[in-house]
């Protein structure tokens, strides 16, 4: 179902210019990882979006390894669940020290996300998206490698 979803997709995406929204509360209670708005303009992003938090969420793929991996791909999260209490006891309990960006009025999903779905990650070069894709498709590292290859 994942794959027929993000195959469905790939062709809405492809080229569409990202909106970002600096001005979102930037929840990191780990304290880890800095948040740093400058991500917004640069040139490589992966900006994944996702609504719900659980068995299933898109923030459950081990996003850890592929930002160590890619250091000059920059992460950018939205979570638009309602309840920011919840995302931070997640990520301190999952221990997932990357920072996001709270949306609980899904002004990122409103004016991005084009088709109905709970979770994506969009691959960028120049905040245009060059494919949208999911982090459990065995090709998404490739893909990453991709996108500094073709700099």
């Amino acid at each position: 179902m994942t794959l027929l979803i993000y195959c469905k997709n790939q062709n809405k995406s492809i080229g569409r210019e990202i909106s970002h929204y600096p001005d979102l509360v930037i929840i990191d209670p780990l304290r880890t990882n800095a948040f740093d708005k400058s991500w917004f303009n640069h040139e490589m992003q992966v900006v994944i979006y996702t609504s719900h938090l659980g068995k299933y969420s898109i923030l459950n793929f081990n996003w850890k390894e592929a930002i160590d991996n890619n250091p000059k791909i920059k992460f950018i999260i939205y979570y638009s669940g309602k309840d920011l209490e919840e995302i931070k006891d997640w990520m301190i309990k999952n221990k997932f020290d990357h920072p996001i960006l709270f949306d609980p009025e899904k002004r990122f999903y409103s004016k991005n996300v084009k088709d109905r779905v709970s979770s994506i990650a969009y691959i960028l070069r120049d905040n245009r998206i060059i494919k949208a894709s999911n982090p459990s498709i065995p090709s998404f590292q490739e893909d990453l490698n991709n996108l500094i290859q073709d700099k």
